[in-house]
């Protein structure tokens, strides 16, 4: 277990929010400014990404023993639980396995498969070669950013995915240095994108679930949502027209509106 960095916001019925793969804990502070005022929300940095400490391993199962922690060492005994994409997987199996630690579950456009399959388009199992390119950036050598973004992008390919990159890359004093953990990520690409083995975990018909998919987006496919049902039966799905995966920065009101909505309905049933 490690203790997590994070960043909270508000007062009011806890929401931990995980970020997802190459993301940190600033991704979501746009959304945690919009929900303090009835929430306390808690922006965690999952090992090896942002301010946390890094590690040799990096699997679901350690990052659910870090939430387990996290929960303890703030004195939660339920939270509103939120992933996007690498952490809700993470938050769904957690979910599954700590089900009296949860008040309710969103999950954001991801689902419980194996995103290795032939099924998914490519652009979504690339991160071996986004990896790569990150690794073989001489980042010492960087004089500033705008010289690494240059020179990622021509590794990368798309301007988008290279800027929010470059956010995990930060001033040393020679250079500069990535706050990820690259070798750790690398090596454990096959756990984070594959699917869950979860023969022995009984559906969940506890708390409610929300499952927010972008309409642009491959990551929910009707595959991936028969395996969030068959995890959450009574799981809603919506979703965000014109909206790719980052569906919270790239359609933040509708984001908002459909989280918002969701919990509102969650207190009057639990009311």
């Amino acid at each position: 277990m490690i203790e997590m960095a994070y960043k909270v916001f508000g007062q009011g019925q806890p929401i931990v929010v995980i970020h997802g793969l190459y993301g940190m804990s600033d991704n979501w502070l746009p959304f945690a400014k919009r929900m303090q005022s009835q929430y306390r929300v808690y922006l965690v940095d999952v090992r090896n990404h942002g301010l946390s400490p890094h590690s040799e391993t990096h699997t679901y199962e350690d990052i659910c023993s870090d939430i387990s922690l996290f929960l303890k060492n703030h004195n939660i005994e339920k939270a509103i639980l939120m992933g996007h994409s690498m952490g809700g997987k993470a938050a769904m199996l957690f979910a599954l396995q700590n089900s009296e630690r949860v008040s309710s579950l969103i999950i954001v456009d991801i689902a419980p498969v194996n995103y290795q399959s032939q099924m998914y388009d490519s652009q979504i199992y690339n991160h071996s070669d986004i990896i790569k390119a990150m690794l073989k950036l001489e980042v010492g050598k960087i004089k500033n950013r705008t010289e690494a973004e240059v020179l990622l992008n021509q590794r990368v390919g798309d301007i988008r995915t290279t800027r929010f990159l470059l956010k995990n890359l930060v001033k040393a004093k020679e250079g500069y240095k990535w706050r990820l953990n690259l070798k750790t990520l690398q090596s454990s690409l096959i756990n984070i994108i594959g699917g869950f083995e979860l023969k022995n975990l009984v559906p969940v018909t506890l708390y409610p679930v929300l499952a927010i998919k972008g309409s642009n987006s491959n990551f929910i496919t009707r595959e991936g949502e028969e395996a969030i049902l068959k995890y959450f039966p009574l799981a809603k799905i919506v979703t965000i027209e014109d909206a790719g995966h980052w569906l919270h920065a790239e359609k933040p009101d509708e984001f908002f509106e459909a989280v918002n909505t969701f919990l509102k309905n969650c207190l009057i049933n639990h009311t």
